[in-house]
């Protein structure tokens, strides 16, 4: 082949692609052979059959520049949901970390390779601890009301998303069994990539990734309301508004820590039977201060 270069996996030269070129090549031969051969008029069956082979290859070649799934298990469908993300901002009343989050096959990266999240997992991790099946925490129990529990915080909703599974069948040793390395993947993922989390200041981005944990969207909307955005732009979501406010508000870890306390406080005046929690949730926002 000719002067051939390649290109974010396409193959390309200077005046038409190389399997459009094959192509010709091949059903001209083919024609060739079978000129005059009784038994395949004209070579026309083959040169189809051919012709439908180049198309599975050009096919394959132009797959080469889609996105591949994220998951280092090739052998399980990635984390999928299918709750809209306009549906998933919680209110203070709602039970924490009940969310199921969508997220997308491909993994994004933060820009600046700054952040140490594998440390910042650590302390979430021992955070969160490991098995409870306690009966005031709705999060423990599955859709049809039987109690399942949590364990390192992936509840039965994530635990069903992680497998694209119906929640109904999670069973409590499901949970039981969750390993580190699946927490992991799943707080990686859905808190902190699919939310941008990596796009905060890194003074606070911590703090907010372990918020999102336990409350998901309203830790966005707590920094929303801190930097004075109106209410109605309050929607949980980083994007480019939410972080000019934050930059130009200069937000410390300290004031999100008081926000944080805030917040839970007010759970807590809303859902008394949460008030076992609070002291957890209050050591976790001091974690943070500086």
């Amino acid at each position: 082949m000719e002067n051939i270069s390649v290109r974010g996996g396409t193959l390309i030269d200077s005046t038409t692609t190389v399997v459009d070129k094959e192509r010709k090549k091949v059903v001209e031969t083919i024609a060739t052979i079978n000129k005059g051969n009784p038994s395949v008029k004209g070579g026309s069956l083959i040169i189809k059959r051919i012709e439908e082979a180049v198309d599975v290859i050009q096919g394959g070649l132009e797959a080469m520049e889609e996105p591949q799934l994220a998951s280092p298990n090739p052998d399980r469908p990635f984390y999928e949901s299918t709750i809209p993300m306009e549906q998933r901002t919680v209110d203070e009343q709602d039970t924490f970390n009940e969310l199921s989050l969508n997220v997308d096959a491909v993994e994004v990266r933060p820009p600046d390779g700054k952040v140490d999240l594998e440390k910042e997992l650590d302390i979430i991790l021992e955070s969160e601890g490991g098995f409870q099946n306690r009966k005031n925490d709705s999060g423990n129990y599955r859709p049809d009301g039987v109690l399942i529990g949590t364990n390192r915080g992936i509840t039965v909703r994530a635990l069903a998303a992680y497998r694209n599974v119906d929640p109904n069948t999670i069973t409590e040793e499901d949970i039981r069994n969750v390993t580190d390395e699946q927490a992991r993947e799943i707080f990686r993922q859905n808190y902190y990539f699919k939310p941008k989390l990596y796009e905060l200041p890194e003074n606070i981005r911590a703090a907010v990734f372990d918020q999102y944990i336990l409350s998901g969207p309203n830790a966005i909307k707590i920094l929303q309301d801190i930097a004075g955005m109106p209410e109605e732009e309050q929607d949980g979501k980083v994007g480019p508004k939410t972080i000019e406010a934050i930059k130009n508000s200069n937000i410390t870890a300290n004031q999100y820590a008081d926000r944080r306390e805030l917040y839970f406080k007010r759970v807590v005046k809303k859902s008394p039977e949460k008030k076992e929690s609070l002291e957890g949730w209050l050591n976790r926002a001091n974690k943070y201060r500086i």
